[in-house]
C-alpha cells in the first residue's frame, strides 16, 4: 500500500511489510473516522456536517502527510 497517487513504494524498501501496511490501514481508519462523524452529524445539522468534513479537507490531509511521511520513514530499509 502506498499514501502517493502516482509512487509506488516496493517491497525491498519496505523492512515490514505487513506492518507497514498495518499502519497505513490504521492511518486511513483513523482518518475516515472524521467523515463517519459528519455522516451522522448531518442527520441532526447539516452545518455541523460541513464543518467536519472542511476540518478534515484542511487539517487532516496535511496531518495525513505527516503520519504517512512518518511510517514511511520507521519502515524504510
Amino acid at each position: 500500500m502506498w499514501f502517493w497517487s502516482g509512487k509506488t513504494v516496493k517491497e525491498t524498501e519496505i523492512s515490514d511489510i505487513t506492518a507497514y501496511n498495518h499502519a497505513n490501514g490504521i492511518m486511513w481508519i483513523v482518518y475516515s473516522i472524521i467523515y463517519w462523524m459528519a455522516t451522522f452529524a448531518g442527520i441532526w445539522n447539516s452545518i455541523a456536517a460541513l464543518d467536519l468534513i472542511i476540518v478534515g479537507c484542511v487539517i487532516g490531509i496535511p496531518v495525513l502527510v505527516v503520519v504517512y511521511n512518518r511510517i514511511y520513514a520507521r519502515y524504510k530499509v
